[in-house]
């Protein structure tokens, strides 16, 4: 199943597109953090966290789609795939 796929099966199942629901609904904690924009975000498997840089220059939408990537793509999961589950998530 590619990026695209999944992004359309996660919003099938959670019943929205809204990534902060998507979060809610598998049980991922978002917080906010404020640090130099090297990273806009950061997935953190362990705990099913993620963590947006309120310092970025993108909507926290944004951020969170693409960590959310991380999330349902696993380790094949590189940042272009990410990129193209953000934009299918969000609808863009």
């Amino acid at each position: 199943m590619n990026s695209l796929e999944i992004a359309e099966r996660v919003i099938e199942e959670s019943g929205t597109n809204d990534p902060f629901a998507v979060a809610s609904f598998y049980g991922i904690e978002v917080r906010s953090g404020r640090w130099h924009p090297v990273t806009f975000g950061e997935f953190e498997r362990e705990s099913l966290t993620v963590t947006i840089n309120t310092a970025a220059p993108l909507d926290a939408n944004e951020i969170l789609a693409h960590e959310l990537g991380h999330y349902f793509l696993g380790p094949d999961g590189d940042e272009d795939a990410c990129d193209d589950f953000a934009r299918r998530l969000l609808r863009l």
